[in-house]
């Protein structure tokens, strides 16, 4: 009997030391599920951060769209962000997200007008924490990814992304790192500024106010226009112009214009009749009414059926069916169907019906009018008259 309570009392201590070796080891595996899970929490907090942040970046990049377009690529720093209002106050004061790396901004463009915005964060050397779970049940998970070790060229891998990023770290020194989350939106004019042609200034947003297709009036007017400029104009009736006009090519006017600053056509001027308070300079220019300017300026051709300028009338060539009036006329040739009446003519070939010249008539060619009047005096190479009185004349 004594034999039996000594070999009860030796299992009694046997089998409390082995409860206590169970109980060690369901408490180590209970502290490493803790542990695990604390750490799960902590990676998909850092996603959120990355999410959160990213949705204030893009309230800033689109506030400064045009200045984020023509820096890129660049790194912001949080504290830029920061000072725009647009993240909640105490959001990562130290600069870093959850998991204790620090949280960075990138930004590329891709193609002309487009804007790559990358929230990220650096991943220190011998961090071998891969954070997978970031992209689990996070907010915002069609642009929220990670950057997996064993895949190369590096993309940012997510539930509903896969984006290559040898490009970002190529402008920005190797980020996003291995290991790394990484949110990823992407800007551009269609989605900045939206379908709407702004009436006001936007600050931020020079675009906002820019045309970036035809514009079809379906007939009705655009009124109160002060200085216009363009590439190519054709018009069906007529143009006026309170301020200056300024075309690039050509300008076409089915009816007549009338502008009160200065006319500028870099190509061909055609139209009915042209009154310009202003200098007129073209290229050429053909009228088939009258021409009324300050000055006239064609480095081709002008014909018109009149002109009359108070300035200078300046043109390779001048065919007019009628009279012209002008301070000085100065041309490669001059055919003048009426009157020619100017301060001074320069021509290499003049011919007109009359000419009167209150200063100089200098001729280098032929000179043919039916009667010259001129105050000063009279050079050609040869001239022809119907008829001719003159007070002097040397070498007659």
């Amino acid at each position: 009997m004594l034999r039996a309570r000594r070999y009860s009392a030796g299992m009694s201590l046997f089998g409390a030391m082995l409860a206590l070796v169970v109980f060690g080891v369901f408490v180590a595996a209970g502290f490493e599920w803790l542990e695990q899970r604390a750490r799960e929490r902590v990676v998909k907090l850092a996603g959120a951060q990355a999410v959160a942040l990213s949705d204030a970046v893009g309230s800033w990049v689109e506030g400064s769209f045009e200045a984020r377009l023509a820096a890129a690529p660049e790194e912001a720093t949080l504290a830029t962000v920061r000072s725009a209002g647009v993240l909640a106050p105490g959001f990562a004061p130290n600069g870093r997200d959850a998991m204790g790396r620090r949280l960075r901004i990138l930004t590329r463009s891709p193609s002309a007008g487009v804007l790559d915005v990358l929230v990220t964060h650096d991943v220190a050397a011998g961090d071998g924490w891969f954070p997978s779970g970031a992209v689990l049940g996070v907010r915002g998970d069609a642009r929220i990814g990670v950057v997996p070790p064993d895949v190369n060229p590096p993309e940012l891998r997510g539930p509903a992304l896969r984006v290559p990023v040898a490009d970002f770290r190529s402008d920005h020194g190797g980020a996003p790192a291995l290991r790394a989350i990484g949110v990823l939106t992407r800007h551009d004019r269609q989605s900045v500024f939206g379908d709407y042609l702004y009436r006001g200034a936007v600050a931020g947003l020079a675009g906002a106010n820019r045309m970036e297709t035809d514009l079809d009036m379906d007939g009705h007017d655009v009124t109160g226009v002060g200085d216009l400029e363009a590439q190519t104009m054709t018009l069906e009736g007529d143009l006026d112009v309170g301020g200056g006009l300024r075309v690039t090519a050509d300008l076409l006017i089915g009816g007549s214009g009338r502008i009160e600053g200065i006319a500028t056509v870099v190509g061909g001027l055609n139209t009915d009749t042209a009154r310009v308070a202003g200098a007129l300079d073209a290229a050429s220019g053909i009228f088939s009414g009258e021409v009324r300017a300050r000055t006239l300026v064609a480095t081709g051709q002008a014909s018109a059926a009149s002109f009359d300028t108070s300035g200078s009338l300046s043109a390779g060539s001048a065919t007019v069916s009628g009279p012209v009036f002008a301070g000085s006329v100065g041309t490669g040739s001059a055919t003048v169907a009426g009157q020619l009446s100017s301060g001074t003519a320069r021509a290499a070939s003049l011919t007109a019906d009359e000419v009167d010249v209150s200063g100089t008539v200098d001729v280098v060619g032929a000179l043919s009018s039916g009667s010259v009047r001129a105050r000063n005096r009279v050079e050609a190479d040869n001239a022809g008259f119907s008829s001719l009185v003159v007070g002097t004349c040397v070498g007659c």
